[in-house]
């Protein structure tokens, strides 16, 4: 499992990434290109998902399901 010193690393390089308008991000000796600003969005929000997992504090779930009945 990777650290949460890691993915708070590779988050704010992938956030600095996104605010200069570049779609590479190096993280150490490793590269990653980006095909898309969507994909550098996709991939933060999975790299805020685990560092909330891994500090205890995840989301619940956002769906609601419910069921309504016309009469009696």
């Amino acid at each position: 499992m990777v650290s949460i010193e890691t993915l708070r690393a590779r988050l704010d390089a992938l956030e600095a990434a996104m605010a200069e308008g570049v779609s590479e991000v190096r993280f150490g000796d490793r590269r990653v290109v980006y095909r898309s600003y969507d994909d550098m969005r996709r991939a933060a929000g999975d790299l805020s998902r685990r560092i909330a997992e891994a500090e205890g504090r995840a989301r619940r779930p956002s769906r609601l399901l419910t069921r309504t009945r016309k009469g009696l």
